[in-house]
C-alpha cells in the first residue's frame, strides 16, 4: 500500500517516505495527540506510535497515549473501545462550557 501511495520502496523513494510520516511534522507547535495502538497490529507496527509519543514528548506536546497488549489494527477502530478515549480527549481539549 505504502509502495502504491509513495512511487515505490522505501528504499528506492526514502524522501517520499520521510515527507508522509508524521515524525518530520513533529515541534513545540503541535496540537495535542491521542494515540490509541494495539501491540498485535499487524499492519502499523506499536513502534511507530511509540516513536510519535517519544518525539511529541520530546518537544513537551502533550499526549495521551493507550497501547493495548492484546489488540489488533482493527480493535482501535470500533467505538466502543476507542470512544471512551475520544469523548475524554475531545472532552479536555475543545472544553466546551468555556
Amino acid at each position: 500500500i505504502n509502495a502504491a501511495m509513495l512511487g515505490g520502496t522505501r528504499r528506492e523513494k526514502p524522501a517520499a517516505y520521510r515527507e508522509a510520516s508524521p515524525l518530520t511534522r513533529v515541534d513545540a507547535d503541535s496540537a495535542p495527540f491521542l494515540i490509541i495502538h494495539g501491540v498485535r497490529d499487524e499492519v502499523v507496527p506499536v513502534e511507530h506510535s511509540r516513536r510519535l509519543v517519544a518525539a511529541l514528548r520530546g518537544v513537551d506536546v502533550e499526549v495521551t497515549y493507550g497501547e493495548y497488549p492484546r489488540a489488533y489494527h482493527l480493535t482501535t477502530r470500533d467505538w466502543r473501545f476507542s470512544g471512551p478515549w475520544a469523548l475524554a480527549f475531545l472532552g479536555l481539549h475543545l472544553r466546551p462550557e468555556q
